[in-house]
């Protein structure tokens, strides 16, 4: 067996592609062409980065050295997780090698560790971004950039970018009459005020910022002529309007009328008299008069009328008037137009601004020797385009690579494209020198247009499109069907919902076809529900009642699933978010919330943040002040103020005024003591350990968990797991505190702005163990157990605004405004145009959500009223699957929940450390003092011990806990554990302790026969009104563990699982009875009063001794 059969046995038999995969991995096997384009269209689920990975594994074997393999994705995380599957098949490529004892030279470099291990660091795996910038940063010179330039990310991006339109508007604004013209068309709005509304700076911030989209167009309209951008604009409508013809045919048409209308006096009477009174020219002139008959025809909401404005038996007369509302609409748009023309007279203007804008950012950007995001596509573009070394350029790129392989291609940009298209332009030329060296050079396109939903970032279906349709000697094309990660009912319901629905139309150049997808799964089993709940009312009385209806579904469900975090909403945009969250922390559901309300305001994850603050700079007052007086810590504001008055400089002779640090360092060492220990520990540590293992030392020093979480697993817990995968990622990429703080702050500022930010390779939005709430955007590349979408009927096409919009294929400015309310020809045709691309983009978009689950699936409808608008409802609704109008819920009760198998860990393992933090006991009004005890560990874990046996004892003597359970005591112990212990105080020496005392119980006779007595009452509550020594009715009210009922008496037992501690038993004993007389007495007298007998016993249970005591 030579090393070829041995891979293509490896691929079917390890790694277990099917026939389809196999042939996209080895689509170039037949050698017959110079080189090849192999598009390969992977659904979801189909197994992608698996033939990703076995071709990059195909071209190693077949001799190609890493560094001429460039392998692209678009985000770090899929890069390394492709990275993680070649070196894992290469591994196991290795181990079939030496089973097989073969000699090869490939087989040479994967079993010796020194040469595998080179191969590996040699790997050319990338983001796209990082791939262009290695361009750049080979060509420095050539590119005009600082060869050690950084990449900004799109917050600092959008600082620069504002600071330079206002800097240069401010400038030319007194001085320069067309930036008044532009202002005029916007309505001398300038700014959106935090809206998204119709004004000037969006309209310019939308084209700066996406400069690599609309570069190349806004050069070329700088040397088009006025006259060139009408034309264009003519050919964008479609349509000739011609306002002297049609305003011919409409006096024509209400001659006619005329002659047969006998009606003497009405508002649709002077409008006959001045259409047929007044020549063309002249209506022409008097546009203002003509449209003053506009309500004659059209609905307030400037819609044309359906029905006459009068009334007319007559049918011919009735046909006369109703062919005019249909000339007059002609002659309005024929004037609207007229304004759109005069609109686009402002093209030049906006370029020239455009232009200036664009020049001073490119100049402030050399200066600080950054790029933005966008500018590594359009200097990577001009590079191998526009520069005069173009040529020595591309001849140098293609020395380096033999082999692209791009990954997610349904993403890809023109501009990406482009430069994709000229590296490897001379490939299918054969005007390369690989072909005197006998290499068939490829790129290896993989990528499913169904999931092309990234059009807002400018990636372009049609790129895909193309490619797969015309016709191309160079280019293969591999379709994979199987879905490996829906279960049967799920795919076959997709397929379903889009077999009809998504349909390739050449009148439709964003529309994608749809190939049925077959299911790997072929037992079933899964769930496909829609729910259809419709709901009355307004959104804020309508989406809570959905919110509550889907978190019964939710609560259900995790009866089923190991974690919150198997089940996920998706939505089509955060808009709802909130209402969701309000209801899950009612309903103590944690989620993580990738949008909707900001993570960084929730209270736990700002107290942490005010140690980060600190720890920035602790002699900032601002800074110190939010640590002092946090709630991890117990001062108030007269100890703030005690510091802020004392002495002011640190020495006598010292004019300089000590910040507040400063001041508590100098007079209060004593008096906080605790506060300085643990700040000046945290500062000595903050260059010389990890800045994630120095804030979880913080949440341990301060009990920060104690402090601020109400309970393990819940939202509080969760959110502070999310803040220390943030800092951990973060911190990966700058050893500075500084730098790590900025890059901190600039996480927060994009948050807030709802921008995106790498964060590094390890989701933010990971599972922690929470419900994950997202958009089906950010829910791409993901899959779930359980996917919900809650808000079906709520992913709507949006009402496109006006503005200045740049068309491409046309090269064109579109000025869109309405007039008098009413839409220009102009703005009707881009909303027409645009509704048509966000239609298919909606249907890809559901698609997408669709596919992201494994096991179930539910939909929810909560408004009945169908439209165009609502494209996913309408797809369901089309598609005929069975809807129901209820789900049947099961959710365990609390026993249940305890005694079935343990999936999580429910024992707190982060921290023992706890601070003692003085508590205040409730007290009688009647009580002049308050009595203040100090929290102690100690007895607090005690008092948990306590809670848990006795719950233990309780499952006991009901029976639900049977001699086979008691194996499973730790799992039980650790489920009551998540249950009460409301401090994290559970570890695991403290199970352990629980284990041992509840074992030895469960060996004594004597306590058992008591325990497991079925004629007795467990945990028995009461509620009586007793007269105190003043004479006052009291509520005396308490819980008795075991009543047990013999005959005429009655034996009243209580367990106690104090520790005998460092007396004897015989003190002890007496200890306890002294200690718990005043309760026994009371559980006595309650006995005696409900259930009316006299010889009552009471008892002590004392299970650190396993004695039964007599009060």
């Amino acid at each position: 067996m030579n090393i070829k059969e041995l891979f293509e046995d490896f691929l079917i038999s390890e790694l277990k592609l099917d026939e389809k995969q196999f042939d996209a991995v080895m689509g170039d096997r037949e050698m017959d062409k110079t080189a090849y384009r192999l598009l390969i269209t992977a659904p979801a689920g189909s197994g992608k980065t698996r033939v990703l990975a076995s071709r990059y594994l195909k071209l190693l074997v077949e001799g190609e050295k890493p560094e001429n393999i460039v392998a692209i994705t678009f985000t770090r995380k899929a890069a390394g997780e492709m990275k993680e599957r070649i070196v894992n098949y290469l591994f196991r490529l290795r181990e079939e090698i030496i089973k097989k004892n073969l000699s090869c030279d490939v087989s040479l470099s994967l079993k010796d560790r020194d040469a595998l291990n080179r191969l590996i660091l040699g790997m050319r795996i990338s983001t796209i971004d990082s791939f262009l910038s290695s361009i750049i940063r080979l060509f420095p010179g050539e590119s005009g950039v600082d060869p050690n330039f950084e990449v900004i990310d799109e917050i600092e991006e959008e600082e620069l970018i504002d600071d330079v339109i206002d800097g240069l508007i401010e400038e030319r604004m007194e001085l320069d009459k067309k930036i008044i013209d532009l202002l005029r068309f916007f309505n001398f709005r300038y700014s959106d005020n935090g809206f998204r509304q119709f004004c000037f700076l969006s309209s310019v911030k939308k084209i700066i910022k996406n400069w690599e989209m609309y570069g190349k167009t806004i050069a070329k309209l700088h040397h088009t002529t006025t006259e060139s951008i009408v034309k264009g604009l003519r050919r964008f409508i479609g349509e000739e309007l011609n306002i002297e013809k049609s305003l011919n045919e409409l006096i024509k048409k209400v001659k006619e009328f005329k002659a047969v209308y006998d009606e003497k006096s009405s508002a649709f009477k002077e409008f006959i008299e001045f259409i047929t009174n007044t020549p063309t020219k002249e209506i022409k002139k008097n546009e203002d008069k003509f449209m003053t008959y506009i309500d004659l025809f059209y609905t307030k909401a400037k819609r044309l009328r359906i029905r006459p404005i009068i009334k007319i038996k007559d049918k011919v007369t009735q046909n006369l008037l109703g062919e005019i509302p249909l000339l007059y609409e002609r002659c309005v748009e024929a004037f609207l137009l007229n304004i759109d023309i005069k609109n686009a007279n402002l093209s030049t203007n906006f370029v020239e601004l455009i232009i200036s804008i664009i020049e001073r950012v490119k100049g402030r950007k050399k200066e600080l020797g950054v790029l933005g995001i966008g500018d590594l596509k359009t200097v990577t573009y001009e590079l191998l385009t526009k520069h005069r070394e173009r040529f020595n350029i591309l001849y140098n790129m293609d020395a380096r690579v033999n082999h692209y392989l791009v990954d997610e291609f349904q993403d890809t940009d023109p501009t990406q494209w482009d430069i994709f298209w000229n590296l490897t332009e001379d490939w299918f030329s054969g005007e390369t020198a690989k072909q005197e060296l006998n290499i068939i050079p490829t790129i290896f396109l993989v990528g499913d247009e169904k999931q092309s939903i990234y059009g807002f970032r400018n990636a372009d279906v049609r790129i895909m499109n193309r490619i797969k349709e015309e016709a191309d000697p160079f280019t293969k094309t591999f379709s994979l069907v199987k879905n490996y990660r829906s279960r049967k009912e799920i795919v076959e319901s997709v397929n379903l919902l889009f077999k009809n629905k998504m349909q390739r139309l050449k009148v439709k150049p964003f529309s994608v076809g749809y190939e049925e997808m077959i299911p790997d799964d072929e037992e079933g089993g899964g769930t496909v529900k829609i729910v259809e709940c419709v709901i009355d009312g307004n959104k804020n009385e309508r989406i809570p009642q959905l919110a509550e209806s889907v978190a019964g579904l939710i609560l259900s469900l995790k009866e089923k699933f190991e974690s919150w975090g198997d089940i996920a909403l998706l939505f089509r945009d955060s808009l709802n978010f909130h209402y969701y969250e309000e209801i899950f922390e009612k309903k103590s559901i944690p989620y993580i919330s990738s949008g909707g309300k900001s993570f960084f305001e929730n209270r736990e994850v700002k107290e942490i943040i005010k140690i980060l603050n600190f720890l920035e700079n602790p002699y900032d007052d601002i800074n110190f002040s939010g640590l002092f007086l946090s709630p991890l810590f117990s001062h108030d504001l007269g100890d703030l103020l005690k510091i802020v008055l004392s002495d002011s400089s640190l020495k006598a002779d010292s004019e300089e005024l000590s910040s507040l640090y400063d001041k508590l360092k100098l007079n209060f060492t004593d008096e906080y003591k605790d506060f300085l220990d643990l700040t000046t520990d945290w500062l000595n540590k903050r260059d010389r350990i990890s800045y994630v293992h120095l804030i979880e030392n913080a949440i341990m020093d301060t009990n920060a968990y104690g402090i601020l979480v109400d309970r393990k697993g819940g939202q509080k817990d969760v959110n502070i797991k999310k803040l220390l995968i943030l800092i951990e990622n973060i911190s990966q990429e700058t050893m500075n505190f500084s730098f790590f703080f900025d890059k901190l702050n600039r996480v927060i500022k994009a948050r807030e702005k709802n921008a995106d930010i790498d964060i590094g390779t390890r989701s933010f939005e990971e599972d922690i163990g929470a419900l994950h709430i997202m958009t089906v955007h950010k829910a791409k590349g993901l899959e779930f157990p359980v996917v919900i979408l809650p808000e079906v009927d709520s992913a709507v096409i949006k009402r496109r605004g006006e503005g200045i919009r740049i068309d491409r294929d046309t090269s064109i400015l579109l000025f869109l405004k309405k007039y008098k309310e009413m839409e220009t020809p102009l703005l009707k045709k881009y909303k027409e145009r645009e509704t048509e691309r966000e239609e298919e983009e909606l249907k890809r978009l559901f698609y997408v959500a669709l596919t992201r689950a494994q096991e179930e699936l539910y939909l929810f409808i909560s408004q009945e009223k169908m439209n165009d608008r609502r494209v996913w409802m309408n797809i369901v609704y089309d598609s005929n699957i069975p809807r129901t109008d209820k789900l049947e819920l099961k959710i365990k009760t609390e026993k249940e929940r305890i005694l079935s198998p343990g999936r999580e860990n429910a024992v707190y393992r982060f921290t023992e450390k706890k601070k003692a933090v003085p508590l205040k006991k409730e007290t009688r009004p009647s009580e002049i003092e308050k009595e203040i005890t100090l929290y102690n560990i100690r007895n607090e874990k005690a008092k948990l011990k306590g809670t848990i046996l006795h719950k233990l004892f309780e499952l006991v003597g009901a029976g639900r806990i049977k001699e086979e359970k008691r194996e499973m005591i730790s799992e039980i112990v650790e489920k009551i554990a998540s249950q009460v212990d409301g401090q994290f105080l559970c570890d695991d020496n403290l199970v352990d302790e629980i284990k041992r005392e509840f074992h030895n119980v469960l060996k004594n006779r004597e306590i058992m026969e008591i325990i497991t007595n079925e004629n007795s009452l467990n945990e028995f509550p009461y509620s009586l009104e007793e007269k105190n020594e003043r004479g006052e009715t009291e509520i005396v009210s308490g819980v008795m563990d075991k009543i047990l009922f013999d005959g005429e008496e009655v034996n009243v037992y209580d367990f106690k699982t104090d520790a005998t501690g460092d007396i004897t038993k015989e003190e002890f004993i007496e200890d306890m009875k002294k200690r718990y007389q005043k309760q026994m007495e009371a559980y006595r007298f309650a006995v005696r009063k409900l259930f009316k007998r006299d010889n009552v016993r009471v008892f002590l249970i004392l299970t650190s001794i396993l004695e039964i005591i007599e009060v």
